[in-house]
């Protein structure tokens, strides 16, 4: 398994961690048709690929590490937040396209809308769900990889 950072249209290198950076007004992270199975992409940025997501998230937490914020998540139910620990476990392989969106909320102190489409089973049935929750930068990466791990 490996971190990749794209190099030209079809070319990649590895590589140890994402660079620094501060969070954009958007991140979506998404299977890939090419290269690693997992695309990452931001509205300031070079495209980031890796073999596997939580790999992926792994650097993103450590590149974000120095971000200030309260260790909060909240999911948005309806016109309520609900307060919650983390995200419901689920594997990697069941995100389905156009993947993981991370939005800016233009409120003080900054919030994270996380958008997940998933592929549940039911039966021979695949139904796109989609899971909405509120909270710092540095809690919405935790709780997806917690997510991701499970």
């Amino acid at each position: 398994m490996g971190l990749w950072v794209r190099e030209g249209r079809r070319r990649w290198q590895k590589v140890r961690g994402l660079p620094p950076y501060q969070p954009p007004v958007f991140l979506r992270i998404t299977p890939a048709r090419e290269g690693p199975p997992w695309w990452l992409s931001w509205t300031i940025g070079p495209d980031f690929g890796a073999d596997a997501l939580p790999e992926l998230l792994e650097a993103l937490l450590q590149a974000t590490s120095s971000m200030p914020g309260k260790l909060e998540l909240k999911r948005v139910h309806g016109q309520h937040l609900e307060q919650i620990e983390g995200i419901e476990p689920f594997p990697p392989q069941a995100v389905l396209s156009p993947g993981l969106l991370f939005q800016k909320v233009g409120v003080e102190p900054a919030r994270w809308l996380l958008t997940i489409y998933l592929a549940r089973s039911a039966g021979k049935i695949l139904v796109a769900e989609e899971e909405k929750y509120l909270g710092g930068w540095w809690a919405s990466l935790l709780a997806l990889k917690r997510a991701c791990q499970g």
